[in-house]
Order: C-alpha cells, then sequence, then structure tokens
C-alpha cells in the first residue's frame, strides 16, 4: 500500500510540474498555432513547414540561437590558432559571418508579412462536431473543470461551451474499462460521478500498479487530445461512474476555428484604431495575438486618472 501511495503522490508532482512549464513557456499556444497552419495549408513536408513556420513566426529567438553559436564557433576557432597567424583576415571573416547571420535575419522578419497573410484562410469546410444535450448542472460542473484545467485555462467562455457540448455521456459499470494502456488514444475525460483508478504495468510485468484514482471532478487523457499519444496506463472504473469525453478532433477544430475567427475580428477592431492606421499587415497580426480578452461588470473601474497607463 505504501509503495502505491508514493507512487500516486509522485506521479500528481511530476504532472503538476508538466503542467507548470507547459503553462509558462506558452507550449500550448504554440502547439495551437503550428496545428492551425498545418491543418490550413497542408503541407507535403510537414516537418519542413513546421521549421520554416518557427523561423518566420519567431526569428528574434531562433536568430538570436543562430547568432550565438555563430559567435561562440567563431571565436574559438580564433583562439585556437597560433599567435602569429592571427590577424586581419580572421577579424573579416568573424565580420562577415556575423552580416550573414544578421542578413537572414531581415530576411525572415520581412518574410514573416507574408505568412501572416497566408495564416488567415477563413475556415468554410470545416467538418461538423457532434453536440450532446446536457442538464444544466451537468453543464456548469464541466465547465468549472475546465475552467481550472490547465488545457483549456486560457480559451475564451465561448471556447469552453463549445467544448462542453462536444462531451459526450460515458456511464462505466464497476470493474468496467475505459482503456487500456498502450492502446491508441483520442479522447480526454471528465469524472462527473464515482471514480476511475489507473494502473500501469512497467518492464512488460503483468502486475499492474496503482498510479493515481480519479474522483469526480478529476480529468485524465490530456496527452492524447494534444499528441495522440498512446495511452500511458489502463483506466477502470471502481464504482458505476459517469464520465464525459471530448474527441480529440473537435478539440481541434473548435479551438482552431474560434482562435482563427476572433484573430480577425480583433485586426478588423485595431485597423479603424487612428494611431495604428501606418501599421503593416504583419504587425497587426502580432497585435492581435498579443492581446488579451479581460471582462468588466457595470460600474467596475477600467483605469483611474492620475495612475501609470500601462494597457
Amino acid at each position: 500500500m505504501t509503495d502505491c501511495n508514493f507512487t500516486a503522490e509522485s506521479a500528481a508532482q511530476h504532472q503538476a510540474e508538466l503542467n507548470d512549464y507547459l503553462q509558462s513557456k506558452s507550449i500550448n499556444q504554440l502547439f495551437i498555432q503550428i496545428v492551425e497552419s498545418l491543418l490550413i495549408e497542408k503541407p507535403d513536408n510537414p516537418i519542413g513547414f513546421i521549421v520554416e513556420f518557427l523561423q518566420k513566426k519567431y526569428p528574434d529567438q531562433v536568430c538570436e540561437k543562430t547568432l550565438v553559436g555563430s559567435e561562440v564557433s567563431n571565436r574559438a576557432d580564433l583562439l585556437k590558432k597560433p599567435e602569429d597567424s592571427f590577424d586581419e583576415d580572421d577579424l573579416d571573416q568573424e565580420e562577415d559571418s556575423e552580416s550573414r547571420v544578421l542578413e537572414t535575419s531581415i530576411k525572415l522578419a520581412r518574410a514573416k508579412k507574408r505568412k501572416a497573410v497566408c495564416s488567415e484562410v477563413a475556415l468554410d469546410d470545416q467538418d461538423e462536431i457532434a453536440e450532446f444535450e446536457k442538464a444544466p448542472d451537468a453543464k456548469l460542473r464541466i465547465l468549472q473543470v475546465l475552467q481550472e484545467h490547465f488545457l483549456f485555462r486560457h480559451l475564451e467562455q465561448e471556447q469552453r461551451e463549445l467544448v462542453t457540448k462536444a462531451m459526450s455521456k460515458v456511464v462505466l459499470k464497476r470493474g468496467e474499462i475505459a482503456f487500456t494502456q498502450g492502446e491508441d488514444g483520442d479522447h480526454f475525460y471528465v469524472v462527473d460521478k464515482g471514480s476511475v483508478a489507473c494502473f500501469e504495468r512497467r518492464d512488460g510485468s503483468e502486475h499492474e500498479t496503482l498510479v493515481h484514482t480519479y474522483n469526480p471532478g478529476g480529468t485524465f487523457g490530456d496527452l492524447s487530445i494534444m499528441y495522440n499519444t498512446p495511452r500511458a496506463a489502463t483506466c477502470r472504473a471502481t464504482t458505476e461512474s459517469r464520465l464525459y469525453a471530448l474527441p480529440r478532433k473537435a478539440f481541434k477544430v473548435i479551438v482552431m476555428k474560434t482562435t482563427i475567427e476572433k484573430r480577425l475580428h480583433i485586426k478588423s477592431l485595431l485597423q479603424n484604431v487612428e494611431i495604428f492606421k501606418e501599421l503593416k499587415e504583419h504587425e497587426f497580426s502580432k497585435l492581435a495575438d498579443a492581446m488579451q480578452e479581460e471582462a468588466y461588470e457595470e460600474g467596475d473601474v477600467i483605469c483611474r486618472q492620475g495612475d501609470v497607463g500601462q494597457l
């Protein structure tokens, strides 16, 4: 029993560390942007497309690493040379190398404008996502869970409501399996009633080790809707349980479609602001991506006279 408790605690701590990293580095948003562009462009070479996408989307970060690596490599080579061979030609070569890196950076920055235009293609032919009716109290419970979950926390309320509608009810009897370790996974689950225990078989052993038990409000299957990874454990109902399942396809379509629609709406608003009239298309896109929505109730103070303005 002690080993099982230790394993569960370790798994929970590891999951929390992963969640913190994903949140602090905005990995989920980055992943959504990449998938969004892949589904819009449908490139024959997706790997090369992703590399080019990152270079154009984040040229400063990519080129900063390239420049640092170039400088370190060049200076290390110079230090290895004998003192009598150190001449002006070496310095000229170093300057030429840095110039080439800078030139590449400028080209990538200019290329961002073309990419920004392509990424605004409308999604008229998206597959229809099935919606499932739910009692108002069940819908509210699911929304509360999604608001606290790292994968859905950054979504707008409208997006979370669409996700809730796309979740279907799954009823498990005691001992019934939701999924088995190793099989392909494409659903995310919210436990609404009962409990589900997850067991792991390690190193090919037939013995199952309890890694975690999910009670009402618990969720599992996060990685499956993000990366379509094989199931890492077998999840079995310990009592009669009611779950709500979200297909990976529905999650991707909802997030991608609403994200693009929101970006287009924000860009149209920004283009009507006088001080932004001279901005380029790609600059509008960057502004739209950087903006965050804030909600205010009637009577709330948005800003006060005399306060330092930062927004």
